[in-house]
């Protein structure tokens, strides 16, 4: 399903940003009516760098169907077609959404 521990990092993330249709009825609901083991994961609205940094990162898979994230630098001798993390950035590092597929991880 996943290309590699990264990406499968990243996909995780993103279904846990991506409620799904019970869980966005619960929403509705007051976080005090919600049943005891059931929390939610969101982003704080004020957080952009954040939110630029998962944003670049877009949705594809490799030639086996696995999800598949683009480099986070360029290695000598990689592939210069495709762009890394850090130039979809514009020269700076994606930090702040590793800490959050980590802290999603632990």
């Amino acid at each position: 399903m996943y290309r590699n521990r990264r990406a499968e990092l990243y996909g995780e993330l993103r279904n846990a940003l991506e409620p799904k249709r019970r869980a966005r009825e619960m929403l509705k609901l007051p976080a005090e009516r919600w049943p005891p083991k059931k929390r939610f994961l969101s982003i704080p609205p004020d957080d952009a760098k954040l939110r630029e940094e998962l944003a670049v990162l877009p949705k594809s898979y490799d030639g086996d169907g696995r999800l598949r994230l683009p480099p986070k630098s360029r290695s000598p001798g990689g592939d210069r077609r495709e762009p890394t993390v850090r130039e979809l950035l514009g020269g700076r590092s994606h930090d702040r959404a590793d800490a959050l597929v980590l802290a999603l991880y632990a």
